[in-house]
């Protein structure tokens, strides 16, 4: 584990050649593709981990939803390692957030995300406690949904620095359609908030 980082002005960016980030780099491929998607919708999403190898399973996560149809991650932030909120007594997470171009409903999309979940070992038991990959999305273009199964944008984004901080890095213009505001001013409003959100490099040996 990495020493804290109390203040988010002070995060250092990791290497530019650094394993992790060559191993995301070849997992996303060629971010200037001009390959489009044909009505697609720019959504984000929040992916953590806090259980087992916690960088194998987000990048084992990032890979099984490149070869989802009619998805195309765009972007994607740097890990950071973040202290548990809700139930504490637990390890803690790495998180990221990715900008995807998909044609895909919500509906569908988030049927995709709980198979890529299962096929990584997750079970859905009881809120809060340890797992070994979360894929939450967070903000689907300007659409407010809430049903049984989805509430977009995630009811839980103004309370979370863990999710705002990667959000930021990847696009700080995101606007909230519910608070109007952007990621950016939501952020700002949490200067205060004392959640550890550390940037994180999963470097071996």
């Amino acid at each position: 584990m990495v020493n804290p980082v109390r203040n988010y002005e002070n995060y250092t960016s990791l290497s530019k050649s650094s394993p992790l980030k060559n191993k995301l780099h070849d997992i996303l491929g060629n971010k200037k593709s001009k390959s489009n998607i044909s009505n697609g919708v720019k959504v984000y999403l929040g992916i953590g981990s806090n259980l087992g190898d916690r960088c194998g399973h987000i990048q084992k996560a990032i890979t099984y939803l490149k070869k989802v149809k009619n998805v195309k991650i765009t972007k994607c932030s740097s890990l950071y390692e973040t202290k548990p909120v809700g139930y504490k007594k637990q390890p803690w997470f790495i998180n990221c957030a990715l900008e995807l171009e998909t044609s895909l409903p919500p509906e569908e999309l988030l049927k995709n995300l709980t198979r890529i979940e299962k096929a990584l070992g997750r079970k859905r038991e009881v809120k809060w406690r340890p797992r070994l990959i979360d894929l939450d999305i967070l903000f689907y273009g300007q659409r407010i949904i809430k049903n049984e199964d989805l509430n977009i944008p995630h009811p839980e984004i103004a309370k979370r620095k863990f999710v705002l901080i990667p959000l930021d890095e990847i696009n700080p213009r995101i606007y909230h359609p519910q608070l109007k505001k952007t990621v950016s001013q939501i952020l700002n409003g949490l200067r205060n908030n004392k959640q550890e959100v550390v940037k994180f490099s999963c470097l071996r040996g």
